[in-house]
């Protein structure tokens, strides 16, 4: 008599893919966790991909910081500002399965003031030609904007609106004055 025996595994066909990210926004430079916790007995394959803004795979932007496409748990590194689509092709013997999520990379908005020519007492200065600003991808509800003078006499400065991308500023006495903007 003779025997002969093998074990057999069985998959749930309706596995539970347990990714938990969800949309994110970054800086450049900076990672992207996955926090996966499927079941590792359901014998799940995992593909991971980048898509860019109109959903075409992309390998630009972005690298495997640890782990690689097929891994359960990778982390990405986003090295240039824009919209990605993380995506997740998961699937068993049984059952294929996707989860995605957006990241959104940001990058510092940037701005300078350009060489001022004089100004005088008690006219309005328009700074609209004196002023580069580089947003990149910043939305526009989160863009700020903030205006300052410095001067021993900065009391007899004022602007019309500090807050908006080109004010006008007035001086109301003769001196040296440093204007500054700060963007987010």
């Amino acid at each position: 008599k003779t025997k002969s025996t093998q074990k057999l595994i069985v998959v749930d066909a309706d596995f539970e893919l347990k990714v938990e990210n969800q949309d994110v926004t970054i800086c450049e430079n900076k990672e992207v966790s996955i926090t996966n916790n499927t079941d590792d007995n359901q014998g799940v394959s995992y593909l991971w991909s980048v898509l860019d803004e109109a959903g075409n795979e992309t390998i630009d932007g972005w690298e495997f910081k640890s782990g690689d496409k097929e891994e359960k748990l990778p982390i990405f590194k986003f090295t240039h500002y824009g919209n990605y689509k993380i995506q997740l092709h998961a699937e068993n013997i049984c059952t294929p399965k996707t989860h995605s999520f957006n990241v959104r990379v940001n990058k510092d908005p940037e701005v300078e003031i350009l060489p001022l020519d004089s100004a005088c007492t008690n006219t309005p200065y328009e700074l609209k030609d004196y002023v580069k600003y580089e947003w990149y991808n910043t939305p526009e509800a989160e863009k700020t904007i903030s205006w300052s003078v410095t001067s021993s006499n900065s009391s007899y400065a004022t602007f019309d609106d500090d807050t908006k991308a080109e004010p006008v500023v007035t001086f109301a006495q003769p001196g040296e004055y440093t204007l500054e903007v700060e963007i987010t």
